[in-house]
C-alpha cells in the first residue's frame, strides 16, 4: 500500500464523517435534493440515506479504479499519481461539503 493508497482512504473516511454527521443533522428530512436547476431550485430528490452516502460511494469506486490503473502501467505511475489523488480527493470533498450545505440549507 502506497501514499496514493493511504491518501484514498483518508479521503473516504473524511467524506464518509460529513455524511454520517449530516444523516444526523437531517434526521427530520425524508428526501434530499440531489441536483439543483440553473433558478436555484431543486429538480430532484433522493432518499436521505441515499443522498448522504451516494458521493463517498462514487469516491471509493474511483479510487479503486485509480488504483487498479496506476498498478496496471509499466512505470506504476500512469493517470492516477499521488498528487492528483490528492488534487482529486480534495475536490471531491469540497463537491461533498458543497451539496451537503445545499442539502441543509433547503431542508430548513
Amino acid at each position: 500500500m502506497g501514499l496514493g493508497d493511504l491518501l484514498s482512504i483518508v479521503i473516504v473516511l473524511i467524506m464518509a464523517a460529513m455524511s454520517w454527521r449530516a444523516e444526523h443533522r437531517l434526521r427530520h428530512a425524508e428526501r434530499l435534493p440531489m441536483q439543483w436547476g440553473l433558478n436555484g431550485k431543486p429538480t430532484w430528490y433522493a432518499p436521505r440515506r441515499i443522498a448522504v452516502a451516494f458521493l463517498p460511494l462514487l469516491a471509493a469506486c474511483t479510487f479503486i479504479l485509480l488504483a487498479v490503473a496506476q498498478r496496471t502501467t509499466e512505470d506504476g505511475n500512469g493517470i492516477a499519481t499521488d498528487n492528483g489523488r490528492l488534487i482529486f480527493g480534495l475536490s471531491l470533498i469540497a463537491v461533498h461539503w458543497f451539496h451537503l450545505h445545499l442539502a441543509e440549507k433547503e431542508c430548513r
